[in-house]
């Protein structure tokens, strides 16, 4: 157990209902435009009944692969360019579904900014370290990249959902 402030008691770890999914995408970019590589969105209904199953962000990978530094974001919300293609992530088990073929993003809560090398790769923990991005019903969380030049982008995302 872990004490926060305001008297709150939060257990750390896996408890009964707690359900761990990825998903992960990989794009080659053109470059000079933030673009989609996947975004992991909370359906508003799950099985016929109204989702109210809440989502916790608790790991990002994300690798670059080109001739000029890359940026990847973590964006809360953000609207999707082009023809999106969402597909449930796991129809009986998980509230999520995921997209690699949006394109460009507009908008959004900046959550996470992970600058890289045009040849780095970022591991980060976010669950119960620096970050905490919650996931509700209809919210959705979208990594995206830059790079001022062509570059091959990999990115995963995990989460845990609380049913």
């Amino acid at each position: 157990l872990s004490c926060m402030n305001a008297g709150i008691i939060r257990r750390l770890g896996f408890q009964s209902g707690m359900r761990s999914f990825s998903a992960a995408g990989a794009k080659s970019i053109a470059g000079a435009t933030w673009t989609n590589i996947l975004t992991i969105r909370s359906v508003t209904s799950f099985q016929s009944r109204t989702n109210k199953i809440h989502a916790e962000l608790i790991s990002f990978l994300g690798a670059v692969d080109g001739t000029k530094n890359g940026d990847l974001r973590i964006l809360k919300n953000a609207t999707l360019g082009g023809t999106p293609s969402w597909a449930a992530v796991d129809s009986v088990s998980s509230v999520m579904e995921y997209d690699t073929a949006g394109t460009t993003i507009t908008g959004g809560e900046l959550r996470l900014p992970v600058p890289l090398n045009k040849a780095g790769t970022a591991s980060l923990v976010i669950k119960n370290q620096f970050a905490y991005i919650d996931i509700h019903p209809g919210d959705s969380i979208t990594a995206a990249a830059y790079s001022a030049n062509a570059s091959d982008i990999n990115v995963g995302l995990s989460w845990i959902e609380f049913f």
